[in-house]
């Protein structure tokens, strides 16, 4: 009891005039004392402490669990202390507290649902500042009365602490990602490397050849209906550490007046690229419409200034709040990434304060500002009618499946497919080499309806029926504008509500990192290695001279077809 006794001993021999000056030894004496006694030196004092045997310090470190009801204060009745008993072991219980403890500033170690001398520590300490009756146990009380403090002190609206979605693992978004293309798992190698992220208990099996083989397709399946029920959206908030990244500021530099936007400045690179490397985890895609280089954030002039004045003028580092979606998979990589879409297109901008809390600085975060993403304006016209459209449901009409695309629709007889090109003044070449992977491909080509621009098409067939219908529309950058006025912008809005608002009632569209938007109707296809659903994919672009626009239409699986 010696530190006990020192600082009861500096207690009593200081007066308010050289309070001041001992407030640091103060202070590590408490400390010590502390993590002596095992127990609040405020309860020793005013006598509220249960008779408990003196912790090393080591064990007031460790936050080890706690079951045993000996650690329940002895002052409580029978009853009391079996239902402390059970709060104590409710994991959940005791890390939804811990996880609101640490978002106030509160010191708990691992939050891991364990109770353990940390989380009895950090609580009284809560209790303590709150003024409540200190017992250092959970309960739901407490941790409504947590929710409560964390609201009105930061700003943050207390739904969030009772809705959140789950935080963005690596493992959480490609398991996601295989929601959307099952497919993928025919790859022994993808198969196996998403198989031990969701699972790695499993890396003994994939390691072993006949263990492997015995057991690959009950993982297979396992792994499908895991990805049928995982979640498909996510948050990211500041106050929250995600399993693999830290939350990060970013700052707010010179504030446009012409654009009613502040340019924003991130620790390296452009902001699709932070957001994907650094406050999304793990590799995901953002859909086209979100374009490489946007580096403003919108806001009003008044909003601005008062950022700007809460940060004196200075530094305005904010910390993002957001909430997203996997939409789809790419596949053009060595594994799948989800695709990634925010909702509402929208960012929640907190400005951090630290505060000092006894020997402890709390983390305080006040909401500052709502600002949206830019996103495309051409492939927001499209969505705008998609969500406008009075067309059927994908799932009723067939949107992909029964897509016509120059009169040539997937499954059709090629003769009557190569006669309704034709008669649009495509000249079909001469079938190539039938080939057991590709079947039959015949090539054509022809002229825009202005005459100058060249279209180039591609139709594969397999049994007598068409399996895949390619076209290309091109025109030399060099000969725009045309007669009538038409530039490349032009043409670029054109092709892309004729090849993508075409199919913009397909249940399910995705995009790639090289600005291909790809349609389904359906997510999940027969997993049997046959002809599956329809899938079309559309890409328009300006660049090297010429102006390009490509629609692809085919079938996912050639193997066993069926028509």
């Amino acid at each position: 009891m010696r530190f006990l006794s020192l600082y009861i001993t500096i207690l009593l021999f200081t007066s308010p005039v050289y309070a001041g000056f001992f407030n640091d030894l103060v202070d590590k004496a408490k400390q010590t004392a502390d993590e002596v006694v095992g127990d609040s030196i405020g309860n020793i004092i005013g006598g509220s402490s249960s008779n408990k045997q003196p912790q090393t310090p080591k064990d007031a470190e460790s936050d080890t669990a706690v079951t045993s009801e000996s650690k329940v204060q002895s002052s409580q009745s029978p009853t009391n202390q079996t239902q402390s008993a059970m709060q104590v072991q409710d994991k959940t219980l005791v890390k939804s507290i811990q996880q609101q403890l640490k978002a106030q500033g509160y010191p708990v170690g691992v939050v891991d649902g364990l109770y353990g001398a940390g989380t009895k520590k950090a609580i009284a300490a809560y209790q303590v500042d709150q003024g409540i009756t200190v017992d250092g146990l959970p309960s739901q009380t407490l941790l409504n009365r947590l929710q409560e403090t964390q609201s009105q002190e930061s700003g943050i609206p207390s739904a969030i602490t009772n809705d959140e979605l789950p935080e963005p693992t690596i493992a959480g978004l490609q398991l996601a990602a295989v929601h959307f293309r099952p497919e993928v798992l025919d790859n022994e190698t993808l198969f196996k490397d998403v198989l031990l992220r969701i699972h790695p208990e499993f890396n003994q099996v994939v390691s072993n050849e006949f263990k492997w083989h015995k057991q690959k397709g009950e993982l297979k399946e396992r792994l499908l209906r895991e990805a049928k029920n995982t979640p498909l959206r996510f948050e990211a908030i500041p106050w929250r550490e995600s399993s693999v990244s830290k939350a990060r500021p970013v700052e707010l530099k010179k504030y446009d007046f012409e654009k009613s936007a502040f340019f924003v400045q991130f620790a390296t690179g452009n902001f699709r690229t932070v957001l994907l490397k650094m406050l999304i985890p793990g590799d995901s895609s953002l859909p086209a419409k979100y374009p490489d280089q946007v580096v403003w954030l919108p806001m009003n002039p008044d909003t601005a200034e008062q950022i700007s004045n809460y940060f004196d003028n200075k530094q305005r580092r904010l910390f993002l709040r957001y909430r997203f979606k996997v939409v789809g998979t790419d596949i053009s990589s060595s594994r799948p990434v989800p695709v990634i879409e925010f909702e509402n297109n929208q960012l929640e901008l907190y400005a951090m304060k630290l505060i000092p809390q006894g020997n402890q600085m709390k983390t305080e975060y006040k909401l500052m500002a709502k600002a949206s993403i830019l996103v495309d304006d051409a492939v927001k016209v499209v969505e705008a009618k998609r969500e406008t459209s009075d067309n059927p449901k994908a799932s009723d009409a067939g949107v992909i499946k029964n897509a016509d695309i120059d009169g040539v629709k997937l499954g059709m007889e090629i003769n009557q497919a190569l006669n309704n090109l034709q008669s649009q003044g495509i000249k079909m070449g001469a079938p190539g080499p039938s080939s057991k992977l590709t079947g039959v491909t015949i090539k054509g080509d022809g002229k825009t309806a202005d005459r100058m621009g060249w279209v180039k098409v591609m139709i594969r067939q397999i049994d007598g029926r068409v399996y895949q219908y390619e076209k290309t529309v091109g025109y030399l950058l060099k000969r725009l504008p045309l007669d009538d006025g038409t530039d490349v912008d032009d043409l670029e809005k054109r092709y892309k509500e004729a090849f993508i608002s075409k199919f913009s009632n397909s249940r399910y569209s995705y995009s790639s990192p090289y600005g291909n938007i790809d349609f389904d109707d359906e997510t999940q296809p027969p997993y049997n290695r046959k002809v599956t659903s329809p899938h079309i994919t559309a890409h328009v672009s300006a660049g090297n001279g010429r102006f390009t626009a490509n629609i692809n239409m085919h079938w996912k699986k050639l193997v066993g077809a069926n028509w």
